[in-house]
């Protein structure tokens, strides 16, 4: 093999070994004394390992361990930098979720076209995929990504969202002061009340459930990561 080979060899390993490591200088910043400095270094580990995720949660797991770092802070931070990355895996798992309370309804299609079943929006949750797309209460939706229904839609609408996983895209077909136009959506994740919503109810109760879903998730994210010991 050439020399230049050689090197060309030796610049590629020494790179991706690397790339498996926390930064130094990041590692430094975790238990520096200036509490931002310590912040700031959390969100660029964070920005590291959603970079570099398989060589990053199993540093991250050593690190956070007894055994790992000697710092109480660097072992506190990474095992915080791990639960945000479980808090990504467990956005994208579930049922995908619009977040509107809806009911059926024939509605009077424009352009002397025959009148249709739709989904009539009743109320939208706040911060919901619905609410940052500009549903609003008093939309018909009458076509799911062009599907339309020959009866009552509500529920086989509810099921096709369902049936989506969180962050699909889908496009609605809305009838809104009688005219129709779409509405392109992002879904989010089915919240863990979502079966349990209904107008008034406490949001700190609602709150507390969701936290718990995360929190049920981070531990078996952890045991799963961690594998058999």
């Amino acid at each position: 093999m050439s020399f230049f080979k050689c090197l060309l060899l030796f610049v590629t390993m020494t790179s991706a070994l690397c790339a498996q490591a926390i930064p130094k200088s990041f590692l430094k910043a975790l238990e520096s004394e200036d509490f931002k400095a310590r912040e700031s270094a959390e969100s660029d580990v964070l920005s590291w390992a959603r970079k570099n995720p398989k060589a990053a949660v199993a540093e991250l797991l050593r690190l956070s361990s007894d055994a790992g770092s000697p710092s109480p802070e660097v072992r506190e931070r990474c095992m915080q930098v791990l639960r945000q990355l479980a808090e990504d895996d467990f956005a994208k798992e579930g049922d995908g979720y619009l977040g509107v309370r809806m009911k059926d309804r024939m509605v009077r299609m424009p352009g002397n076209k025959p009148d249709r079943w739709a989904v009539m929006v009743i109320e939208v949750v706040a911060d919901s995929a619905a609410a940052k797309c500009g549903l609003k209460a008093g939309d018909a939706i009458v076509e799911l990504d062009g599907q339309k229904w020959q009866q009552e839609a509500s529920k086989p609408f509810s099921e096709q969202i369902r049936k989506r996983k969180p962050g699909s895209r889908v496009m609605l077909r809305v009838l809104r002061d009688g005219a129709l136009e779409d509405l392109r959506v992002e879904l989010g994740r089915r919240p863990a009340d979502a079966d349990q919503f209904m107008p008034g109810m406490d949001p700190e109760g609602r709150k507390a459930l969701e936290q718990q879903a995360k929190e049920d998730h981070f531990q078996r994210w952890l045991l799963e990561k961690r594998g058999p010991r």
